[in-house]
């Protein structure tokens, strides 16, 4: 178990999750840290909730300890070489990373009802932002990386009862700073792409009416598509690509993707298809399937 730390050595402090995702702290290998914890958890037969755990790895104790005479045992103390905010940070670590294989299995069990590949329900990214943020409500999922509005009507229902049901069950503390709005600039952009695909205007005149690169007006509709909202780019994708390479990319996806990255697909056709006829036919894609 590799252990990003979220807290300040010098003060002990807890690090803001978004800062520390965009400039991620070292990391080092925390395996025994990690033994003690769950060895602990066992022993205390799961009775302790976070602080609790953590003043017993520490040796602190205190009258809920003593009623169960935890402090009489071996395992009391044993994790003394830490300071109280660096097991509060592992303990976070491995509360994330068990959240994250259950929403996994939770979007296995979704995608295999509907016969579709399971990053179309969520891709990975979106699933890690939950174990990180714990989103309780519609709102809040809409807020998820790779999410948005559409997608979290869709399919956050369950996702979000499992993540209650965890934060209860695991005394969970969550980010404060939850929300996180979208600027009017992005807003703007996105309502002009929206707008002027339902107008079926040609890709290259609303690349050029932004001053953008066709790669960036791709990374604008991934993003849209990706959030749940459709966008219908077959008057374009019907320009670049044949009915019979149209249907060889979507099995591609459908049926034989395990992943939605385009260096696979890629790799798979070898050569047949061009990176960004790739790219606009997986636009078409999440549009039609997933959203």
């Amino acid at each position: 178990h590799y252990f990003g730390e979220e807290y300040d050595n010098e003060t002990g402090d807890g690090g803001d999750l978004d800062d520390n995702m965009r400039f991620p702290k070292n990391k080092h290998e925390a395996q025994k840290e990690a033994i003690k914890v769950l060895h602990v958890v066992k022993e205390t037969n799961e009775r302790y909730k976070s602080k609790e755990v953590v003043n017993v790895l520490i040796g602190h104790s205190n009258a809920l300890i003593k009623s169960h005479r935890t402090e009489d045992k071996e395992f009391f103390g044993s994790g003394a070489e830490h300071i109280a905010p660096y097991w509060m940070a592992l303990l976070r670590q491995l509360l994330v990373a068990g959240l994250f294989r259950i929403l996994k299995v939770e979007r296995k069990k979704v995608a295999d009802q509907l016969n579709l590949p399971p990053f179309v329900i969520f891709q990975d990214p979106s699933l890690e932002d939950m174990a990180l943020k714990y989103p309780m409500t519609l709102l809040e999922m809409s807020n998820v990386h790779g999410v948005g509005e559409g997608k979290a009507n869709k399919y956050g229902g369950t996702f979000i009862e499992i993540i209650k049901t965890y934060v209860e069950e695991n005394d969970v503390m969550r980010p404060d700073d939850f929300i996180v709005k979208s600027t009017g600039t992005n807003s703007a952009l996105k309502l002009y792409v929206i707008t002027n695909v339902d107008k079926k205007l040609p890709l290259t005149d609303i690349s050029d009416a932004k001053k953008m690169e066709m790669n960036d007006l791709i990374k604008e509709m991934e993003a849209i598509v990706n959030s749940g909202t459709k966008l219908n780019i077959n008057y374009w994708i019907d320009e670049i690509l044949d009915e019979d390479q149209q249907g060889e990319i979507h099995e591609y996806f459908l049926e034989d993707a395990e992943t939605p990255d385009i260096e696979a697909a890629m790799e798979e056709f070898d050569g047949d298809f061009e990176e960004e006829e790739l790219r606009l036919y997986r636009i078409k894609f999440f549009s039609e399937v997933a959203n």
